[in-house]
């Protein structure tokens, strides 16, 4: 009897043994036991680790005002992976575990269930559990929020990486779904409907006293600082040009500063003295450049851009007279200069400054395609206003030898 008993023992603690064995393996997510438990939990924690990788492809929710309605096509994709996971994680439940080990330690099977329970693994699982339910809760959110926001399509509008709104009752929804997605990007109130403005939008290239090439497109940096210095002192409020078409009627003397090629002076001189003023200015960068000798680099452009205060906007990637191109490369001119910019900045790039001033039906047809607004070399003071033709906008070249005087008579031209 003491023999038998003394087997039975030691075969139980062996048992236990190779049990605690399995389970430690299992919490460490990796089974090297060759045998046929083994081979299966090893199996499982390979199904673990994939719905793992699964679980960090989410929904990026700050896409989600580009295209609302292609968001929910993408929470449906979602949720169809995520029922998928549901359904593998039957595999982890306690029953199922101990289901492995019943051939061999059918005596064993309360303990396995203690065991595993007890076990890191099993923890990982339960947690693994609640993530599926906050992703699925969170997809019926977004969700939601699409359709709010293909309700609500002319309440809204998203330009330049914000989101603005008009009403309060939609901007307190607006935000409601900022808290509950937690989301990044900024809300903010503004003005919907159109306006109508005459909007000086200056052009200039470079700031600088040491010139090259074309000396007449290099206004001095002290000439530039005057100028600058007149437009904070007069009552003159800088915009972006994604804000010229929805002006607050507190706005009555609006302009753009506006930079051609990316210079490497506009961030070494204009950008200190547009620091100095507060002064918003958009710079059309030439993407396929950035030397940091005479153009600036793809990472002082970022510099700027995380500013708040300069909107990178595109100059094409080869600064190439656009309407000389053929089709295919007129759009690979203006597509890929998009991306890389966007890209590089993670804002929106909706405005092509057509190098040379270089454009035709062609080319305003594929900037359509890809930008909101495309801007002349010149032309005079901008009339914005619902039906204007917003690829042919005109600004208003100043160049190094103009006067002070002529500078604020152009500004005199801004009116609402």
């Amino acid at each position: 009897i003491v023999l038998v008993i003394s087997i039975l023992f030691f075969r139980d603690q062996k048992e236990k043994k190779m049990i605690q064995s399995y389970i430690k393996q299992l919490t460490e997510e990796k089974v090297t036991v060759d045998d046929e438990i083994g081979k299966q939990l090893e199996t499982r924690v390979a199904t673990y680790q994939e719905i793992m990788g699964k679980l960090k492809q989410t929904i990026e929710i700050d896409t989600i005002f580009q295209n609302p309605e292609q968001m929910q096509q993408q929470v449906a994709t979602h949720q169809t992976m995520l029922q998928e996971m549901e359904q593998q994680l039957a595999l982890f439940q306690i029953d199922s575990i101990a289901s492995l080990f019943e051939p061999k330690y059918r005596q064993q099977i309360s303990y396995i269930r203690k065991k595993y329970e007890e076990s890191k693994f099993y923890q990982k699982i339960e947690d693994l559990e609640e993530q599926l339910k906050k992703e699925k809760q969170r997809d019926e959110d977004i969700t939601a929020f699409s359709s709010y926001l293909l309700n609500q399509v002319n309440n809204w509008k998203y330009f330049d990486s914000v989101l603005y709104y008009e009403k309060e009752e939609v901007g307190n929804m607006l935000k409601e779904y900022q808290s509950k997605l937690s989301f990044q990007t900024p809300i903010q109130h503004g003005v919907l409907s159109y306006t109508t403005a005459h909007i000086p939008i200056f052009m200039y290239h470079g700031v600088s006293d040491h010139v090259w090439g074309n000396a007449s497109l290099f206004v001095s940096p002290s000439d530039f600082e005057q100028q600058m210095k007149y437009l904070s002192e007069n009552g003159y409020t800088p915009l972006f040009m994604h804000e010229i078409e929805h002006l607050d009627n507190s706005v009555q003397k609006p302009v753009v500063i506006t930079f051609d090629d990316g210079n490497l002076d506009v961030y070494k001189e204009a950008y200190p003295i547009l620091k100095k003023y507060n002064i918003k200015a958009t710079v059309f960068i030439i993407s396929g450049y950035g030397d940091g000798v005479y153009s600036m680099t793809h990472d002082q452009a970022k510099e700027l851009s995380d500013s708040g205060l300069i909107s990178i906007q595109s100059h094409t990637v080869s600064h190439e007279k656009l309407a000389n191109l053929s089709e295919s490369e007129i759009e690979a001119q203006l597509r890929d200069s998009k991306n890389t910019l966007e890209q590089l900045t993670g804002k929106s790039v909706h405005t092509v400054a057509y190098p040379i001033g270089s454009y035709d039906k062609r080319v305003i047809e594929i900037a359509k395609k890809y930008y909101q607004y495309g801007v002349l070399m010149g032309g005079g003071t901008a009339y914005i206003h619902p039906d204007m033709s917003d690829f042919e906008i005109k600004r208003i070249g100043i160049f190094r030898n103009d006067s002070l005087s002529y500078f604020k008579s152009m500004c005199e031209t801004a009116k609402r």
